[in-house]
């Protein structure tokens, strides 16, 4: 007897609407939002085994980057006026939205600046660590990042609750990769896994102020006629889940269109310099930004969620050549200039973080 699941929709003005899932005899749910000296409490409309509400706090102060106001939401299920089960998280109230090329927090235009990143450290492998967790979010912090994906598969809940604390932006991410849509690898199978993996995440990072966005997969392999639909369908299956945040799929510019056409946003992979036009950064960027015209014609914010080259730590050469730090740091000058040159770009997310 008690609370099965809680989603809390918010908005910039102060709303929070909530829908709590119950099991057992409860009969009566009442919920409460407090922060200093704000408190609103109101009993939610039960049916069945699910109740519902709305609850406005006045004055409310936005979550936001820089600026992660947090409230402390409990919702509480009652039996016979006795509490039989409480569960207490933190919320925020903020909005994300997409309006033509730009992408909007709070009603105000926004740009992405960050990393792709992998939850792993060489001492130990793959696997959350709270330490490095708090050093990635230093450098992170260090370099004048105000976001990161999930790359590629949902982190520990720990990365999303120091997000929120600290006012970071995260698009989290299905561990869908490199997704193939050929029958003799057990199509059938793989598509229920996606879709049990897609109401998982969205389950379980909804509540998250730091969630600004959903990835339903890395770079599917899109070359199949059959691929469009079935990203559309994964996609409609996440905004049909949550209708508050915008909802895309990651794909490299080597791949079709037509997989950016049902997304809210276009989640660009672009290498130039090294996946293409290997070694000249100047043809790379000069066909990045032809493909990007191209692909502001879709009318939705650009976003390149993955752009970089290898680099070997203290190997330097004159000109720069590939491998090089001056290769990088020639790439890194470039790419910036074209986020700045372009205005249907909403962002840039580097890859990655730690390698």
């Amino acid at each position: 007897t008690g609370l099965r699941t809680i989603r809390v929709d918010t908005t910039m003005e102060g709303i929070a609407e909530l829908t709590v899932d119950c099991v057992g005899d409860v009969d009566a749910v009442e919920a409460s939002i407090s922060r200093q000296e704000t408190q609103v409490t109101a009993a939610l409309d039960l049916s069945g085994d699910r109740a519902t509400g709305v609850l406005e706090v006045e004055d409310v102060k936005c979550w936001g980057i820089g600026a992660p106001t947090l409230y402390r939401l409990e919702v509480r299920a009652l039996l016979a006026g006795t509490v039989v089960d409480s569960y207490a998280l933190d919320i925020g109230f903020r909005t994300m939205t997409v309006d033509g090329h730009r992408l909007l927090l709070n009603g105000e235009p926004v740009e992405l600046r960050g990393f792709g990143r992998h939850e792993d450290f060489p001492v130990h492998g793959r696997g959350h660590d709270p330490a490095v967790m708090v050093k990635d979010f230093s450098l992170m912090e260090w370099c004048g990042a105000n976001s990161f994906r999930t790359s590629h598969y949902p982190y520990a809940e720990e990365q999303l609750a120091l997000a929120d604390r600290l006012g970071v932006l995260v698009i989290s991410e299905s561990p869908a990769v490199s997704f193939r849509f050929d029958d003799d690898h057990d199509l059938s199978s793989r598509l229920t896994q996606w879709r049990r993996d897609l109401d998982e995440l969205v389950a379980r990072d909804r509540n998250h102020p730091s969630v600004v966005m959903w990835s339903v997969g890395n770079e599917p392999m899109d070359f199949k006629p059959e691929a469009a639909p079935i990203i559309t369908e994964m996609i409609d299956r996440v905004r049909a889940l949550d209708p508050h945040r915008p909802v895309f799929v990651d794909s490299p510019l080597s791949h079709t269109i037509e997989c950016h056409e049902s997304s809210d946003i276009v989640g660009l992979h672009a290498y130039p310099g090294w996946y293409s036009d290997q070694g000249d950064l100047a043809a790379g960027i000069a066909h990045t930004r032809e493909a990007i015209a191209d692909l502001s014609q879709l009318g939705k914010p650009i976003v390149i969620t993955e752009i970089g080259a290898d680099t070997i730590a203290g190997h330097h050469a004159h000109p720069p050549e590939m491998f090089s730090e001056e290769y990088q740091v020639e790439l890194v000058e470039r790419v910036l200039d074209l986020v700045d040159d372009v205005e249907e770009l909403a962002g840039v997310h580097w890859w990655n973080l730690c390698d």
